[in-house]
């Protein structure tokens, strides 16, 4: 009854699935540095009644391998770093949990300009506050930020660092500046207290900002800040 032959039958054969050659939406090999890229495939199962399911990408650059389970398994990537050749990967899944052998092409990423600019506003100099003991003392930065990048900037993104492990609270965006550099943002940050009267501690705060492409500005220092415990009035 049809033996070998028979559509079903040949099933017990399973064929891997394959891909082509991954390319960018610019169809160069020549990319650069924090733009995003659109990266497609081909990808095909020889079966009868089987078919891809997924491609898994790997971009060569340090970044997490990342499956795409919607047809036509195209992927969007931003490269951080630059690289005279990155091997960009994909290999395809089918029905069966069986992957096809994988198919590369090799690009080169240039060097381009950080879309971030960030610039220190506030405190323009370096900065002594008293805290009371037991207690803690606000201090509020400022800063401009232009971004011309792809992405978005959530408030979430601002990564500012206080500069002593004594201060543990969590940041506070106090105002919200615009991304063209024009309104300057604020953070408000809690240093407490150390030790008795007296006592003197110095900070080094400093910031980046991330988008949700995650790229990351440079970081930029604000002036220290010290800190000074004094009794309770």
């Amino acid at each position: 009854m049809g033996g070998w032959n028979s559509p079903r039958e040949r099933l017990a054969v399973n064929s891997p699935p394959a891909v082509t050659a991954p390319k960018a939406n610019t169809n160069d090999t020549n990319l650069s540095q924090y733009k995003t890229y659109l990266f497609t495939t081909g990808a095909t199962d020889p079966d009868l009644y089987d078919q891809v399911v997924s491609c898994a990408w790997d971009f060569g650059d340090g970044t997490l391998p990342e499956a795409v389970t919607t047809a036509p398994f195209s992927v969007q990537h931003v490269f951080l770093a630059t690289a005279a050749a990155v091997k960009v990967t994909v290999t395809a899944r089918d029905t069966h949990g069986l992957n096809g052998p994988a198919s590369a092409t090799t690009f080169a990423v240039a060097p381009s300009a950080n879309p971030f600019t960030v610039i220190p506003v506030a405190p323009a100099a370096a900065l002594s506050q008293q805290a009371a003991q037991g207690a803690s003392t606000t201090v509020v930065f400022q800063f401009r930020v232009t971004y011309n990048g792809m992405g978005t900037v959530p408030n979430e993104h601002f990564l500012f660092a206080p500069g002593s492990p004594l201060a543990t609270a969590a940041p506070v965006v106090r105002s919200m500046g615009t991304l063209d550099g024009a309104v300057p943002w604020s953070i408000a940050m809690a240093y407490p207290a150390s030790g008795g009267p007296g006592t003197v501690y110095t900070a080094t705060p400093s910031l980046k900002v991330k988008d949700s492409l995650n790229i990351q500005s440079v970081p930029v220092l604000f002036p220290p800040v010290t800190i000074q415990t004094v009794a309770h009035p």
